[in-house]
């Protein structure tokens, strides 16, 4: 079904923007100006443009740009991936990540009503970006391999899953801990230290939280708030090599724990 959308999506854009007039796969930007330019949103629907634009990742700050002209595609976008993976990435891309994510901090959040997973790497958040982000109902939040005091704001308060990868953390921000999270991944801030006082209230996230990935985080035994967690279910250890591993775990609730010491995360 989505094959055939692209192909008739394709030939209306070839046959309509001399741009395109070659046999070369047109881009979710190209597209979506062609689609601008034409004006003929009879044949070209906005689920159509929306099932390109959404393969498009990272977005650039020119697809953001296309995007914010057309409020109806705004709507309707669940996904947003800003910046790239990379661990060697260069200063110009650095200076792209950064002006996607501040056109998109600068644009209108009542268009992103339906917004759902939000990805930000190599970029510098910070308290005013978070102001943002807290209007959105997003329920999956990665940040990676950013810089800045973002981790001392609230996060969304619907979120479910929350990568904060590679941010050089030290502590586990307290504010998590608030967050009704299924899915949270800690990996790769080293050293990172963890709470040692149990609250005297039960946290919404020692109530919640399935899955707690660890993956170098410099551990030399396991947090005592892992012990907290009532519905834990999965737990990744790998890269911490000062730790003693063990093979048995369970959670409050006298539920068994599978380990992940290899390096596969799913």
């Amino acid at each position: 079904m989505m094959n055939n959308a692209k192909t008739l999506l394709y030939a209306f854009l070839i046959t309509t923007s001399p741009l395109l007039s070659s046999c070369q796969k047109p881009t979710s930007l190209e597209i979506l100006s062609g689609a601008s330019s034409a004006c003929d949103k009879a044949k070209i629907s906005p689920q159509l443009l929306l099932q390109l634009i959404n393969e498009e990742s990272p977005w650039s700050k020119e697809t953001l740009f296309e995007l914010f002209q057309h409020a109806d595609l705004m709507a309707t976008i669940e996904f947003i991936a800003i910046g790239r993976h990379d661990v060697d990435i260069s200063a110009d891309e650095k200076i792209a990540n950064q002006a996607a994510l501040n056109m998109l901090a600068q644009g209108e959040m009542s268009a992103l009503c339906n917004l759902k997973v939000l990805t930000i790497s190599n970029c510098t958040i910070n308290a005013g970006h978070m102001e943002i982000l807290q209007q959105l109902r997003l329920q999956n939040l990665a940040i990676c391999a950013c810089d800045g005091d973002f981790w001392k704001s609230h996060f969304p308060a619907t979120i479910i899953e929350l990568i904060l990868c590679d941010c050089n953390l030290s502590m586990v921000p307290s504010q998590i801990f608030d967050l009704p999270l299924q899915r949270l991944s800690l990996s790769n801030n080293n050293p990172l230290a963890f709470p040692g006082r149990r609250p005297t209230q039960a946290k919404m996230l020692m109530l919640t939280l399935e899955e707690l990935d660890l993956r170098d985080c410099g551990l030399t035994r396991l947090p005592a708030c892992v012990g907290w967690l009532q519905k834990l279910q999965k737990l990744f250890l790998c890269r911490n090599p000062r730790l003693p591993r063990f093979t048995q775990l369970y959670n409050t609730n006298q539920q068994r724990v599978t380990l992940q010491w290899g390096y596969d995360f799913d």
